[in-house]
């Protein structure tokens, strides 16, 4: 049976919750279950290890199409600019919340990961910086990129952004060969 990249990060986090979850409690089961807990704790490991070689990287190797994209800005004509230059360049896969609490509730509410995030900095409700991290407390997200789009170019901001571990910048308004750059380092394989 073969699985895409995202059904293999699904099972992999899976995989892994319950890995933590039974190192966790392990000590809590009666003694007499804890022989056997142990063994299947050693059995889930080796195969969580076998995911982990399998999944590492695997967005680096998608193709524009596979890319789940979240596009995040309180300005719909933005949004759908932006969502029309990823179309245009094959990313054809794309998600679009208008505040960064529907971006929130789409990243966990969504069966799969995201694996690009492109928010607007300044929004109602909650923030672009609030956005990404929501995004950093989820294992789910630890593959996925995330670039700040907004018309703030001070350095002090960038420099924000950048310390709290934004992964790129595209300052407004967001032409598409700047665009086509970042995307190109995130995802090499995509636009080939």
């Amino acid at each position: 049976m073969n699985f895409s990249p995202e059904e293999l990060a699904l099972l992999k986090d899976t995989l892994g919750q319950r890995v933590s979850w039974l190192s966790k409690n392990i000590n809590s089961l009666p003694s007499e279950k804890q022989a056997s807990a142990t063994q299947l704790l050693t059995k889930l490991s080796a195969i969580l290890t076998k995911f982990d070689s399998q999944t590492k990287s695997t967005t680096a190797n998608l193709k524009a199409a596979d890319v789940r994209t979240l596009v995040v800005d309180d300005d719909e004509y933005c949004a759908k600019l932006l969502a029309a230059n990823l179309e245009q360049l094959g990313f054809i896969n794309v998600d679009i919340a208008m505040d960064g609490q529907e971006a929130i509730n789409l990243m966990y509410d969504t069966p799969l990961p995201f694996h690009l995030i492109l928010s607007d900095w300044n929004m109602p409700i909650k923030s672009g910086l609030e956005v990404h991290s929501a995004m950093l407390a989820s294992d789910r997200y630890n593959e996925s990129q995330f670039v700040m789009t907004t018309s703030i170019t001070q350095a002090s901001q960038i420099r924000e952004a950048i310390d709290h571990g934004v992964n790129d910048y595209l300052a407004k308004p967001i032409e598409i060969e700047a665009l086509r750059k970042k995307l190109t380092r995130f995802f090499p394989e995509a636009l080939l």
